[in-house]
């Protein structure tokens, strides 16, 4: 089951209010206690698919198709937590991005894939919920875009500046109001959902925080680091490299500095392998990407490292019992 902290929704009930919307009578259609947004309760987890629940059944009740995005654009680093406060203590913009992507476990239990890079003149920010039980939704990946660009508008101050938002499936008649709230260039129904930004604010120079927290963030990190299993580290490795060549054992294990036997007996000791999660991430990958009903079949194979689209598509039948195509019929994503 996915899990996000409960502080990446705060703020659902005052968002709510104000779209004139009935706190109360949404959270009891999803089965969620009112009180639990209480800031006290911040750092207590949520499933992911009960916050997908909770935006759909807010979206409807308020009649706000950008509601996620809404909520998301008022947060700042706070939101994440300690991986707010470890992506505060860096040296720059850059290595904030850095160290959110290689934190994000800490906040988001393995619910939300993000890739970071950059060129000579763009940075781009993929980030993209997992896929969760039943048809997803697009106020979920909308939170975390809102999110993840407060969180850059927070660290690059009065400098920020958006060049692209490129979102996965959306509805046509919604583009206007999106380059509305977003105040830039949006391109809609892509693989996934990035932020594209200049360059140069990478370079942005971050003030360091208080030593006290800074005490406690390595404190933290380090016993974060002796827990974290290495199955999990390799599931998020192999979801950024996916379509990628790299994408192999003998690639993955080196990034431990371990050869691959020895990765494989770690992760035997968590009772896994290597090869199982690689099929765990491709089928949840390609159910993720096929709820896309713009996204063809070809586009999705190459997305997840196959050659030939027939690969991929004997691979989904011996995995669920169905083509991809007929999959994608039956299951893209509600609007």
């Amino acid at each position: 089951m996915k899990h996000v902290r409960t502080a990446a929704i705060a703020g659902f009930d005052k968002t709510v209010t104000d779209l004139g919307g009935d706190f109360k009578h949404i959270c009891a259609l999803s089965s969620v206690p009112s009180d639990s947004f209480s800031p006290k309760d911040y750092d207590k987890y949520i499933t992911l698919d009960k916050v997908a629940l909770l935006m759909r059944n807010a979206a409807t009740v308020t009649n706000c198709y950008h509601i996620g995005l809404i909520l998301g654009m008022n947060k700042k680093a706070s939101a994440l937590g300690i991986v707010g406060l470890i992506v505060r203590d860096t040296a720059n913009v850059k290595s904030a991005m850095e160290a959110l992507i290689n934190n994000l476990h800490i906040h988001a239990q393995d619910s939300i894939a993000a890739s970071f890079r950059f060129n000579k003149k763009e940075a781009i920010l993929s980030i993209d919920p997992v896929f969760i039980s039943g048809k997803t939704n697009h106020h979920l990946a909308d939170l975390i875009v809102g999110c993840s660009i407060g969180l850059l508008k927070s660290l690059c101050g009065e400098a920020f500046k958006l060049n692209t938002i490129k979102l996965s499936e959306r509805d046509r008649d919604s583009l206007t109001q999106y380059k509305r709230l977003l105040k830039t260039e949006v391109e809609i129904n892509h693989l996934h959902n990035e932020i594209i930004f200049p360059r140069a604010l990478l370079d942005i120079e971050l003030e360091g925080i208080d030593p006290q927290y800074n005490a406690l963030i390595k404190d933290y990190v380090a016993k974060s680091d002796e827990i974290t299993n290495y199955s999990r580290r390799v599931k998020n490795i192999i979801r950024n490299m996916l379509s990628n060549s790299k994408c192999n054992i003998d690639y993955i294990s080196s990034q431990f500095n371990f050869n691959k036997r020895t990765l494989n007996r770690k992760l035997a000791m968590e009772g896994t392998s290597f090869k199982y999660l690689l099929i765990e991430i491709k089928k949840e990958e390609a159910q993720k990407l096929l709820a896309n009903s713009h996204i063809s079949i070809t586009d999705v194979a190459m997305e997840l490292g196959y050659a030939e689209s027939t690969s991929f598509t004997n691979a989904f039948k011996r995995w669920f019992g169905i083509s991809p195509t007929k999959w994608q019929q039956q299951n893209h994503s509600t609007i």
